[in-house]
């Protein structure tokens, strides 16, 4: 019973995956994928938690802020 028991441990080892999750700047993962797939990503930026694709317009602080090429907020007029 206990070799079957080892048999079946040591087989699930050998044939079970292995996850590795990594913390990795977007900027990093769209300069890798356009290098290696020659795909362009839109850039994201980030704002109280939620998410915007490049281009997007968000009131913040009474000014109009932009997401730009790189990931940043650049300041626009006043909302």
């Amino acid at each position: 019973m206990r070799l079957i028991a080892i048999l079946l441990l040591a087989l699930a080892t050998q044939t079970g995956c292995m996850t590795l999750h990594a913390q990795i700047p977007e900027d990093v993962v769209r300069q890798h994928v356009e290098q290696e797939e020659g795909i362009v990503l839109p850039a994201v930026c980030a704002h109280e938690g939620m998410r915007f694709s490049e281009g997007a317009l968000v009131c913040m602080e009474q000014r109009r802020m932009t997401c730009d090429a790189g990931g940043r907020w650049m300041a626009g007029d006043a909302c």
